[in-house]
């Protein structure tokens, strides 16, 4: 999805911001170099906590 959003509107990845509240939000920020933050509201407490215990 970023890398579509990134075609579409000749984004930067490297300079977008990538806000989500589970784990796999974190992961796909990552993989495109964007900057990432986690909220730790919705599923975001427990998607890390998860992650961390496994």
């Amino acid at each position: 999805m970023l890398i579509e959003a990134q075609q579409k509107y000749h984004l930067n990845l490297e300079k977008c911001v990538v806000i989500g509240d589970r784990w796999s939000d974190i992961v796909a920020a990552n993989k495109v170099g964007s900057i990432k933050i986690l909220v730790k509201t919705g599923a975001g407490e427990s998607s890390s906590m998860n992650t961390l215990i496994n």
